[in-house]
């Protein structure tokens, strides 16, 4: 939302096409500004500048540094790292497939909430009918008509309701978006992955990748103070970004790569066993590769375990407002018995 981000949709093809263009031995430059000219509509003026770059002698780093508002943090760190070491074209393919992945994860969510979210839906806009249509009820003493939703009737009410809901729903996720977006902190992360469900989905998707982050920047023989805080900026989220500096420092300081992590506070001990192991072993790159595709899987999982949650979440919400609309229903239908027995004395 209010986001200039390339979509991971965009982000596919314009890969493939540069991997291909590469590979058949057109140079960055050159791709990028065939690009501009024929790629996906939302890349061509991004594709045009990255291209008017690299004419002038600037390297693809510093190109894709002036355009870091337009693609995820991933992109960024191991296309840059790859131009330099000469494997763009590969490093183009493993995004491509990574991406892939993450759409079909993304379509896969919104499949399975999409049911609930219609549900909640349409119980707001059954309830904005009914407060419209309580406005042509008759009118008691006090001008006002007999059943009410919640104390709202009729057409100014009905729209208030509606609005309520619309400004409520805004003011979340723009709410988000200036947390995240503006201040770029990364207090907004650090607040939601400590919620449950939510925060334990984040944390996998971002060790996820991670992972793939530090498999390919490892492999194009980055140091590993260098890789583990751009790995860690690539996750995408702030609260992994923010501990950058600090594995970075402590791993020039001498420290391993697993005791470094450890004290970010972020991974679990079973992925820090797996890093001690590959550490000894100096199998690192093939380890982080392995783990990508783990927490992949466990990424499904998760997703799939928010889907429910969120699901769990719009249906008990739906419940409580019916039977309050109905716990108040029989309460205004009894109310005039109640005032009539008490002028008899009964």
């Amino acid at each position: 939302m209010f986001s200039s981000r390339l979509s991971l949709v965009t982000l596919i093809p314009f890969c493939r096409a540069l991997r291909h263009q590469l590979e058949a031995g057109l140079t960055i430059a050159q791709a990028m500004k065939m690009q501009a000219k024929k790629g996906p509509l939302a890349v061509r003026p991004v594709a045009k500048r990255i291209a008017d770059r690299l004419a002038e002698g600037d390297s693809l780093r510093d190109a894709l540094r002036e355009e870091r508002d337009h693609f995820p943090p991933l992109f960024l760190t191991i296309s840059a790292v790859a131009e330099e070491t000469g494997k763009l074209p590969e490093v183009l393919r493993e995004l491509e497939e990574y991406f892939e992945l993450q759409v079909q994860l993304w379509r896969r969510f919104l499949a399975m909430i999409a049911w609930p979210v219609i549900q909640f839906v349409l119980a707001i806009l059954v309830l904005a009918i009914l407060i419209w249509i309580m406005g042509m009820m008759p009118r008691g003493l006090n001008g006002k008509p007999v059943i009410t939703v919640f104390g709202l009737y009729g057409e100014v009410h009905a729209i208030l309701w509606l609005f309520g809901w619309a400004l409520f729903i805004g003011g979340v996720l723009g709410g988000y978006w200036v947390a995240k977006e503006i201040f770029r902190s990364g207090a907004i992360d650090r607040i939601l992955i400590h919620v449950p469900v939510l925060g334990g989905c984040m944390k996998t998707l971002a060790i996820g990748r991670f992972s793939m982050g530090m498999a390919l920047t490892l492999e194009s023989g980055v140091p590993t103070p260098e890789a583990a805080r751009l790995s860690l900026y690539a996750t995408g989220n702030g609260a992994f970004d923010a501990q950058g500096k600090k594995v970075a420092q402590l791993l020039r300081e001498g420290q391993t790569l697993a005791w470094s992590l450890r004290e970010a506070d972020l991974f679990p001990e079973d992925y820090l066993a797996a890093v001690e192991n590959a550490e000894e072993s100096g199998t690192e790159p093939e380890v982080f590769n392995r783990l990508a595709q783990q927490y992949h899987e466990k990424g499904t999982t998760a997703l799939k375990m928010l889907a429910w949650a969120a699901t769990g979440l719009v249906w008990l919400l739906v419940a409580a407002v019916l039977i309050y609309f109905i716990f108040s229903l029989v309460m205004q239908i009894a109310q005039p018995y109640k005032e009539a027995f008490e002028m008899l004395g009964m």
